[in-house]
């Protein structure tokens, strides 16, 4: 809760720094966006857990992307000489293009991983389907009520959004496509060092795939691990993890284990530390494991899958394809920095590299839906023009979009206990990958692609 609360207060102060008083506005309607997620999933009667907690987090992001988008497009309008009502109309139609389309290829993958998936993966996407749909009520509908209104009220000539401090800069003009056959050849050398990092060391996996034993051990004073060791001795290869404080401390054994094994666990650890509490005990079995290990893979699939389809029908097979590779990029060199800081995998991973993935392709959408929308407006600069144009223009809102999330993610990986900071701590890597790749990667693939099939400008379907 403080972790969440922590990283919550960060998000406030970006984005009354980048914004100031609209910025104080749009946070204020992002705590009615939680509040209205959680009154919904009480309705539907769901329960919420660690996945459910990353459901909401993943959508906090997008509601305020979905803001970033709007207060960037009515900025541009208003820089153009536009009214304050023209502004805020113009506005919301071009960012509304860009917000459904990042949108329905999430809310598809949903459907998908709650069909396909099990559990923690279903838990996730109903959290995530709710807080979508509630995302886009605040952010469409609710945040355009308080600015028209707001608008009207002080028949103001131009709507401004200036930052807390100072004026809004004036654009300078960037070339992220100038060392494109850099950055291309740097996702290589990046996914061959995933790859191997996957073959050795290779992933750490948890007991949701290994099966196993679980224990969140409590006691009044802090516990020895080395005395506690000695007395597991016998088990095998139990580990032991202390976490919040000296006096709480993680078990876990790998392996083949039944109820008889987790008695047995209970009776060694008194032994050795008075007043024991276990606060939670988790027992998988290997045929669970097995079934758990299955869903997930196939639920990971087939959301990709929709996702990529979605964007090809939308955007043609050029964008498709850079899309394509560009978030198997993201997810292969997140997972070999997974292997290599030797991050435990459960089910808590598979959650987050699904809410990486949903982070990913909502910024590639963003980016492509720019491309597309220049590529009708300033053709006779050539489609490498169009998409270094594109991509300066959207520096700034993927810069802004993932400090946001970043800042509600660190508190949860420093103070969010172990649980939460195994999917913290990996969403933390996959969202500075998935931006990194968004800005330097898609781009000059998309152009690559383009000039290898003779296309000289693909267009929006």
């Amino acid at each position: 809760l403080v972790a969440g609360l922590a990283g919550l207060g960060l998000v406030v102060v970006i984005m009354v720094g980048l914004y100031g008083a609209w910025g104080l506005v749009a946070s204020a309607i992002l705590g009615l966006n939680v509040a209205l997620t959680l009154a919904a999933l009480g309705l539907i009667g769901a329960t919420l857990t660690l996945p459910g907690i990353a459901g909401i987090i993943l959508c906090l992001g997008i509601a305020v992307d979905a803001n970033v988008l709007i207060f960037s497009r009515i900025r541009e309008e208003t820089a153009r000489g536009a009214g304050a009502m023209k502004a805020l109309a113009q506005g919301y139609d071009r960012a509304w293009g860009t917000i459904l389309d990042a949108n329905v290829t999430t809310l598809l993958a949903m459907g998908l991983l709650f069909t396909l998936g099990a559990g923690a993966i279903r838990g996730f996407a109903v959290t995530m389907t709710v807080g979508i749909l509630v995302s886009m009520f605040t952010a469409i509908t609710l945040m355009r009520i308080v600015m028209e209104g707001w608008a009207r009220a002080r028949r103001l000539k131009r709507l401004e959004i200036p930052p807390l401090l100072g004026r809004v800069p004036a654009p300078v003009r960037r070339s992220l496509l100038r060392h494109g056959r850099l950055a291309l050849a740097g996702a290589g050398v990046l996914s061959v060092v995933a790859l191997a990092a996957l073959a050795w060391p290779g992933p750490q996996w948890g007991i949701d795939f290994t099966g196993g034993v679980q224990m969140k051990l409590s006691a009044p004073q802090p516990i020895a691990l080395a005395e506690l060791r000695a007395a597991l001795a016998g088990f095998g290869d139990a580990a032991l993890q202390t976490f919040g404080a000296p006096t709480e401390v993680l078990l876990r054994l790998q392996g083949d284990a039944t109820q008889a094994t987790v008695t047995a666990l209970e009776a060694a650890v008194r032994a050795v530390v008075p007043g024991v509490a276990f606060e939670q005990i988790d027992l998988v079995g290997p045929t669970i494991s097995g079934e758990l290990a299955w869903s997930g893979a196939l639920a990971l699939s087939a959301a990709v899958l929709a996702m990529l389809v979605y964007i090809w029908l939308r955007f043609e097979w050029h964008f498709a394809a850079s899309a394509i590779a560009v978030l198997a990029l993201d997810v292969v060199v997140t997972l070999g920095v997974i292997a290599l800081a030797g991050w435990e995998v459960n089910l808590t991973t598979v959650v987050a590299v699904l809410t990486l993935i949903g982070y990913s392709v909502n910024d590639k959408v963003v980016v492509f839906d720019r491309v597309r929308e220049n590529l009708t407006r300033v053709q006779r600069v050539g489609l490498a023009g169009v998409v270094d144009r594109s991509l300066d223009q959207v520096l700034a809102r993927c810069v802004f979009t993932s400090g946001t999330t970043l800042a509600a993610l660190i508190p949860m990986a420093i103070w969010g206990g172990p649980a939460v900071a195994g999917f913290a701590w990996p969403m933390i890597a996959g969202v500075l990958i998935a931006t990194t790749s968004s800005l330097l990667v898609a781009g000059p693939l998309l152009v690559w692609m383009a000039r290898r099939q003779g296309a000289a400008a693909p267009v929006a379907a």
